[in-house]
Protein backbone atom coordinates (compact mmCIF):
# COMPACT_ATOMS: atom_id res chain seq x y z
CA UNK A 1 0.00 0.00 0.00
CA UNK A 2 1.23 3.54 -1.00
CA UNK A 3 1.66 6.00 2.34
CA UNK A 4 1.16 9.88 1.68
CA UNK A 5 0.93 12.73 3.64
CA UNK A 6 -1.36 16.09 2.36
CA UNK A 7 1.83 18.06 2.05
CA UNK A 8 2.72 15.40 0.13
CA UNK A 9 0.16 15.04 -2.42
CA UNK A 10 -0.37 19.34 -2.52
CA UNK A 11 3.72 19.33 -3.54
CA UNK A 12 3.47 16.88 -6.15
CA UNK A 13 0.57 17.81 -8.22
CA UNK A 14 0.88 22.16 -7.32
CA UNK A 15 4.61 22.34 -7.09
CA UNK A 16 5.03 21.19 -11.13
CA UNK A 17 4.88 22.60 -14.25
CA UNK A 18 2.93 19.42 -15.85
CA UNK A 19 0.16 19.56 -17.20
CA UNK A 20 -2.46 17.14 -16.57
CA UNK A 21 -5.23 16.53 -18.89
CA UNK A 22 -7.01 13.17 -17.83
CA UNK A 23 -6.97 10.95 -15.51
CA UNK A 24 -8.40 6.98 -15.57
CA UNK A 25 -10.61 5.76 -12.60
CA UNK A 26 -10.40 2.01 -11.98
CA UNK A 27 -13.25 1.69 -9.70
CA UNK A 28 -12.17 -1.79 -8.23
CA UNK A 29 -15.11 -2.19 -5.87
CA UNK A 30 -18.46 -2.14 -6.07
CA UNK A 31 -19.18 1.52 -6.34
CA UNK A 32 -21.96 4.19 -5.61
CA UNK A 33 -23.77 7.16 -4.44
CA UNK A 34 -26.98 7.78 -2.92
CA UNK A 35 -29.12 10.32 -5.16
CA UNK A 36 -32.70 11.00 -3.34
CA UNK A 37 -32.79 7.72 -1.71
CA UNK A 38 -31.79 6.14 -4.78
CA UNK A 39 -28.25 4.19 -5.17
CA UNK A 40 -26.74 5.36 -8.62
CA UNK A 41 -25.67 2.76 -10.97
CA UNK A 42 -23.38 5.37 -13.68
CA UNK A 43 -20.74 7.86 -12.43
CA UNK A 44 -21.47 11.22 -12.86
CA UNK A 45 -18.12 13.61 -12.93
CA UNK A 46 -19.97 16.71 -10.98
CA UNK A 47 -20.53 14.47 -8.03
CA UNK A 48 -17.12 11.93 -8.15
CA UNK A 49 -15.13 15.20 -7.83
CA UNK A 50 -17.71 17.00 -5.56
CA UNK A 51 -17.28 14.01 -3.23
CA UNK A 52 -13.57 14.19 -3.30
CA UNK A 53 -13.57 17.67 -2.59
CA UNK A 54 -15.33 17.33 0.57
CA UNK A 55 -13.12 14.25 1.92
CA UNK A 56 -9.83 16.64 1.10
CA UNK A 57 -11.95 19.70 3.54
CA UNK A 58 -13.13 16.90 5.66
CA UNK A 59 -9.91 15.12 6.53
CA UNK A 60 -6.89 17.55 5.29
CA UNK A 61 -3.97 18.17 7.68
CA UNK A 62 -2.33 20.75 5.39
CA UNK A 63 -5.39 23.41 4.34
CA UNK A 64 -9.02 23.47 3.47
CA UNK A 65 -9.86 24.34 -0.27
CA UNK A 66 -12.71 27.05 -0.73
CA UNK A 67 -15.28 24.38 -1.63
CA UNK A 68 -18.14 27.67 -2.48
CA UNK A 69 -15.34 29.06 -5.10
CA UNK A 70 -14.08 25.57 -6.42
CA UNK A 71 -17.21 23.82 -6.64
CA UNK A 72 -18.60 24.94 -9.93
CA UNK A 73 -15.68 25.81 -11.87
CA UNK A 74 -14.89 21.88 -10.91
CA UNK A 75 -18.07 21.03 -12.18
CA UNK A 76 -17.62 22.69 -15.30
CA UNK A 77 -13.99 22.12 -15.59
CA UNK A 78 -13.98 18.12 -16.15
CA UNK A 79 -16.60 15.29 -18.23
CA UNK A 80 -16.61 11.71 -18.59
CA UNK A 81 -14.65 11.27 -21.70
CA UNK A 82 -15.10 7.30 -21.85
CA UNK A 83 -16.16 4.51 -19.59
CA UNK A 84 -15.64 0.55 -19.62
CA UNK A 85 -18.19 -0.20 -16.26
CA UNK A 86 -20.33 -2.84 -15.81
CA UNK A 87 -23.13 -3.12 -12.75
CA UNK A 88 -21.89 -4.31 -9.45
CA UNK A 89 -24.15 -5.38 -6.25
CA UNK A 90 -22.85 -5.04 -3.07
CA UNK A 91 -24.35 -7.13 0.04
CA UNK A 92 -24.80 -5.96 3.22
CA UNK A 93 -26.96 -7.30 5.94
CA UNK A 94 -29.66 -8.67 3.19
CA UNK A 95 -29.82 -5.42 0.84
CA UNK A 96 -28.44 -5.46 -2.34
CA UNK A 97 -26.91 -2.40 -3.17
CA UNK A 98 -26.38 -1.54 -7.02
CA UNK A 99 -23.47 0.34 -8.34
CA UNK A 100 -20.84 0.36 -11.10
CA UNK A 101 -17.40 -1.23 -11.47
CA UNK A 102 -14.86 -0.79 -14.13
CA UNK A 103 -12.85 2.38 -15.45
CA UNK A 104 -13.70 5.74 -16.19
CA UNK A 105 -11.85 8.25 -17.99
CA UNK A 106 -12.30 11.85 -16.99
CA UNK A 107 -10.94 14.62 -19.20
CA UNK A 108 -10.06 17.96 -18.26
CA UNK A 109 -10.72 20.96 -20.04
CA UNK A 110 -8.33 23.74 -20.37
CA UNK A 111 -7.20 25.48 -17.54
CA UNK A 112 -3.98 24.93 -15.95
CA UNK A 113 -5.02 25.54 -12.16
CA UNK A 114 -8.39 23.69 -12.62
CA UNK A 115 -6.01 20.52 -13.88
CA UNK A 116 -4.12 20.86 -10.90
CA UNK A 117 -6.84 20.26 -8.71
CA UNK A 118 -8.73 18.09 -10.52
CA UNK A 119 -5.67 15.91 -11.18
CA UNK A 120 -5.00 15.87 -6.96
CA UNK A 121 -8.49 14.92 -6.10
CA UNK A 122 -8.34 12.04 -9.05
CA UNK A 123 -5.09 10.72 -7.39
CA UNK A 124 -6.54 11.29 -3.94
CA UNK A 125 -9.03 8.91 -4.44
CA UNK A 126 -6.95 6.20 -4.30
CA UNK A 127 -6.85 7.08 -0.24
CA UNK A 128 -10.62 8.06 0.40
CA UNK A 129 -12.10 5.89 -2.14
CA UNK A 130 -15.49 6.70 -3.98
CA UNK A 131 -19.18 7.03 -2.93
CA UNK A 132 -20.91 5.36 -0.52
CA UNK A 133 -20.15 2.62 2.79
CA UNK A 134 -15.71 3.30 1.76
CA UNK A 135 -15.72 1.51 4.83
CA UNK A 136 -17.11 -1.52 4.33
CA UNK A 137 -15.31 -1.58 1.65
CA UNK A 138 -17.35 -0.25 -1.80
CA UNK A 139 -15.59 2.44 -3.95
CA UNK A 140 -12.11 1.16 -4.14
CA UNK A 141 -10.60 3.44 -6.89
CA UNK A 142 -6.74 2.76 -8.61
CA UNK A 143 -5.81 5.96 -10.51
CA UNK A 144 -3.91 7.02 -12.93
CA UNK A 145 -3.50 10.66 -13.93
CA UNK A 146 -2.44 11.56 -17.35
CA UNK A 147 -0.23 14.06 -18.42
Amino acid sequence: LEETSYKALMHKFWNSDVLYSQTKLQCMSTTSFKVDKQYTIFPEAFRIYRYLLRQWNQFSTFGAMDINFLLEPLEAGVFIRDYNLHMGIYGLEGIKIRGFRGQVVMQFKRNAELQRVLALLSYYSQFTGLGIKTALGMGGVKCEVIE
